[in-house]
């Protein structure tokens, strides 16, 4: 009856030994995982900036020059680059003009440091 017992557990371990052997053992998701809010927002936003017909720079300065010159008007020591950057990250000029407010704010205040 050992041997029996013996025999069926050197059997069991062999089976065990063989499944991780074979790569069966890592962990795979069954199913796709639930999207993040946030990273679709991110992605939507950098979606936005993605100009289609290989647009340049200058055209895109032309598209925005309205927003860029406004918040050239706050904020002159920003470059305009920079401000492009802002015009198209966000739908509005109200948008862009308070989002670059916060950064001009973070980068002379607590964040001086990191700049």
């Amino acid at each position: 009856m050992k041997r029996l017992i013996l025999l069926a557990a050197l059997a069991l371990l062999n089976a065990v030994a063989a499944f991780v052997s074979s790569g069966q053992n890592t962990l795979r998701p069954t199913t796709k995982s639930a999207p993040n809010p946030q990273r679709q927002l991110i992605d939507s936003r950098l979606q936005a900036t993605k100009s289609s017909g290989g647009a340049n720079v200058n055209n895109l300065l032309s598209a925005n020059r309205a927003t860029i010159d406004a918040m050239g008007k706050e904020f002159p020591d920003v470059p305009e680059i920079t401000r492009l950057r802002f015009a198209l990250a966000f739908s509005s000029q109200a948008e862009a003009k308070r989002a670059l407010r916060e950064s001009v704010a973070f980068r002379k205040g607590v964040g001086r440091s990191l700049v």
